[in-house]
């Protein structure tokens, strides 16, 4: 007796549907910009890590630049890369997608008067539960603190 999986291809193929099983499918056409790294939940997640540090405050200008320079040092196939993503303007526009969701859904404010962003007390729960999983998005999230510190230190808290 077939399976449902089986039963689905066979049908599939059967009438047409116009796609080919996964392993049909020649890999090597497929090409990932850097682009595909902005995906808001990714975002997000970056800018929650990022505020965490009372020592030094976000900016949500300086945002997308911040986040691109973390993510250069922190992702190992960004190391030493030339896509310079602290200076694309699509990471920015992204950036403020997702600040503008965080913010909506209670986890982040801004200031009104020096547009610093900072966590709620929901926000801080969260990242803070986030960070000391034992799993790849507790590291990722450890990683981008630990980065994005340095990378303040080395700029002595200046923009």
């Amino acid at each position: 007796m077939k399976t449902e999986y089986e039963k689905f291809f066979e049908r599939a193929e059967r009438d047409s549907l116009g796609f080919e099983p996964a392993s049909e499918r020649s890999l090597a056409t497929v090409q990932i910009s850097h682009d595909s790294l902005f995906h808001l939940p990714f975002l997000a997640i970056a800018v929650l890590s990022l505020v965490t540090d009372r020592k030094y405050k976000m900016c949500v200008g300086e945002s997308g630049r911040f986040v691109g320079l973390v993510i250069e040092r922190s992702i190992s196939g960004y190391l030493k890369s030339a896509q310079m993503l602290g200076a694309s303007a699509t990471l920015r526009i992204r950036m403020n997608e997702a600040v503008v969701a965080l913010e909506e859904l209670g986890l982040i404010e801004i200031s009104e008067e020096e547009k610093l962003v900072t966590l709620t007390v929901p926000g801080r729960a969260f990242t803070l539960a986030v960070s000391k999983e034992a799993s790849s998005l507790g590291m990722f999230c450890r990683s981008m603190i630990r980065h994005y510190r340095n990378l303040r230190d080395e700029l002595g808290g200046q923009l």
